[in-house]
């Protein structure tokens, strides 16, 4: 009786055998921040860019805590611990244009957690961000809901409101902005909850600064209170898979692996540590994981050096795919929690810098669906200096 990984290797070779067409090759895109602020310790930008914050207090009201419970990504994250009184600004001062002319699309990423630390009261709207000196891009929490709003060159304006969780706890949200499919959309911790459209094909209105805690004047009024984490803005309309892997931590920022593709079934494939680390080249602790799978089953990570797309549903598996070709694979079993690691050390070879590889998970379960399988989704991950 073959082992459950090589079961796996023969039923997929089977797929491939069977197929009525060849199988279409997966396009992955790079998935690379234009700016990242992980706040763990000041604001400066990690993406590489150059796009630094300045802290501005009147009040040295904005600092950087380590404190447990004070951050939810990384070391560290933004505090902002403002009143409610008019003309004492707390913020971080992005002085660069962030959001850079003519593109097609961005997305926008934090996470936030909105307090009355000091309990001196609190503005009435609170912005998490606004760009200068319009509302290009701005995000605002208040008693009326959470507001959202792209402005174009041409006057456009593209927005939408939700329902304001006045909770305490942390929240994360996408916005996200496609020109040419004019449309934007809002996830709330994970999910998609609003989708807006709009006639307009105008680019993003022209602007200078980006103010995160404060809005477009930068003059107090309507700061924010509280927490903000892990903020980043991305040149395009990021994948439901890279979204729902920040929210759930199995997808990092600016490391070297980004989802693509879907998986089946609830099954999600993810990356527990970057692909790089400054030097020598190599990552120890870099590993593939897997979640939403079922308890205690045979499963697989399989790695390949190219992409492919083949739904499985000729195969009595509707809704899995596969996509890579499969040139290693190691077996494991599910936790009692339908979770699995398979470690892959990146040896220091300075050769393997740019190196590309792509993985995914297949899972053995006759409660899966007839053919007894399913699939996480891919993951392309990129070897860096």
């Amino acid at each position: 009786m073959p082992s459950p990984f090589r079961r796996i290797c023969l039923l997929t070779s089977a797929m491939l055998v069977s197929a009525a067409v060849p199988a279409a090759a997966q396009t992955t895109t790079a998935i690379t921040p234009t700016a990242y602020w992980n706040f763990d310790t000041d604001a400066k930008d990690s993406s590489g860019n150059g796009h630094h914050g300045t802290v501005v207090s009147v009040n040295n009201k904005v600092t950087f805590t380590k404190v447990t419970g004070e951050f939810v990504r990384g070391t560290g994250a933004l505090k902002i611990d403002n009143d409610s009184v008019k003309g004492h600004s707390d913020f971080v001062d992005v002085m660069h244009d962030v959001f850079k002319p003519n593109l097609d699309a961005f997305t926008i990423v934090t996470w936030f957690k909105r307090q009355d630390i000091a309990k001196d009261g609190m503005d009435a709207r609170n912005f998490i961000w606004e760009t200068s000196t319009n509302y290009a891009s701005s995000f605002e929490y208040y008693v009326a809901g959470m507001t959202w709003r792209w402005w174009l060159n041409n006057g456009g304006v593209i927005n939408g409101t939700n329902a304001t969780p006045d909770d305490g706890k942390w929240h994360h949200v996408a916005v996200t902005w496609d020109r040419l499919a004019r449309k934007t959309q809002f996830w709330f911790d994970g999910k998609l909850v609003h989708t807006k459209t709009n006639s307009s094909t105008g680019f993003l209105a022209n602007h200078s600064n980006l103010h995160i805690g404060d809005y477009r004047a930068g003059n107090g009024g309507r700061n924010w209170d509280g927490f903000i984490d892990d903020f980043a803005v991305f040149p395009q309309v990021l994948p439901p898979c890279y979204i729902l892997g920040l929210f759930d931590g199995s997808q990092l920022i600016h490391g070297g692996a980004s989802c693509y593709g879907t998986g089946c079934h609830g099954m999600r494939i993810g990356n527990r540590d970057r692909a790089t680390v400054a030097a020598p080249l190599g990552s120890p602790k870099f590993a593939v994981t897997l979640s939403g799978a079922p308890a205690t089953k045979p499963a697989t990570c399989c790695l390949g050096l190219k992409t492919t797309s083949l739904e499985l549903g000729f195969m009595d598996a509707p809704g899995c795919h596969l996509l890579l070709s499969l040139d290693l694979l190691l077996g494991t079993t599910t936790d009692s929690s339908g979770k699995a690691l398979q470690s892959l050390p990146i040896p220091p070879v300075p050769s393997f810098a740019g190196l590309s590889l792509y993985a995914e998970w297949y899972v053995l379960d006759p409660a899966i669906n007839k053919a007894g399988l399913g699939t996480s989704g891919g993951l392309a991950i990129t070897i860096l200096k």
